[in-house]
């Protein structure tokens, strides 16, 4: 078996990994028909930063208000 065989396995399996990232990683949007208005995109009812374990920051959005059933 040649060296360069586990080189290329290598470099074949990250390729196909990166174009699977790739693909997954982008977003896709509807076909928009001529005469059909964008939709905004809807604004936070309120946002901010939470604190977490370690220091750690986590940004929060907040859309519409919660309704109470009971």
């Amino acid at each position: 078996m040649s060296n360069k065989f586990p080189h290329l396995l290598c470099t074949a399996v990250l390729g196909a990994s990166l174009m699977a990232l790739s693909a997954w990683s982008q977003p896709t949007k509807p076909p928009q028909s001529q005469g059909e208005a964008a939709v905004p995109a809807p604004e936070p009812t309120s946002s901010g930063y939470a604190e977490a374990a370690e220091g750690l920051r986590v940004h929060y959005e907040i859309y519409g208000k919660a309704t109470r059933s009971c």
